[in-house]
């Protein structure tokens, strides 16, 4: 795992595995020697890394793309697992997690703010469509971060009809992600930023 040497030469890389069932793969670096550095080395040196992971399901993704292996590393010395509810959340948080020097970090993120951490920033879409009421409810509980069966269980309606409500919202607004349909929530003021 490079991001292990680039932090031991004092970057503070932030590492992206695409999928936190792949972490599996690199369990021994980042269990064994990023985690426990600092503690065998009498705190003279530590290995300030961040590792971004999506944990879940929610995205119809295969059985080895939807594990939420958070509990692994939660119980690991050295480590420090940080999983945002929100946009706003999974900003603040990375940040912090990038200013930590002390101990490495793993900071895992939902499925569905995935592409919101990267982007939060961007400018917002200019408002180009008027939401039904139900629409806005979809979107507002898009943009907290829940997933669509929680979304339909919250509403009362099927996981199909959801997903119906967020297609036509992404279409009517030229939205390509779920990511710029969280972006114009917050531009109208559905959540906060």
């Amino acid at each position: 795992m490079a991001a292990c040497g680039a932090a031991l030469m004092g970057m503070r890389p932030v590492m992206e595995i695409m999928f936190m069932d792949f972490l599996t793969i690199s369990m021994n670096q980042l269990v064994n020697q990023a985690a426990k550095i600092r503690f065998m080395f009498g705190g003279k040196a530590s290995i300030p890394m961040v590792v971004r992971a999506p944990a879940g399901s929610g995205t119809g993704a295969a059985a080895q793309h939807s594990q939420s292996l958070e509990a692994w590393f939660i119980h690991t010395p050295g480590l420090k697992v940080v999983a945002p509810a929100t946009a706003h959340d999974a900003k603040g948080l990375l940040i912090t997690a990038i200013r930590e020097v002390l101990k490495g970090r793993i900071y895992l993120t939902p499925q569905i703010t995935r592409d919101v951490v990267m982007t939060v920033t961007e400018p917002g879409l200019k408002p180009a469509v008027k939401l039904t009421p139900r629409q806005r409810e979809v979107l507002q509980l898009i943009a907290e971060g829940r997933r669509m069966k929680e979304i339909a269980a919250i509403l009362k309606l099927s996981t199909r009809t959801v997903e119906t409500h967020k297609y036509e919202m992404m279409r009517s607004l030229g939205a390509e992600s779920t990511a710029e349909l969280v972006r114009y929530a917050i531009q109208i003021g559905l959540v906060a930023r």
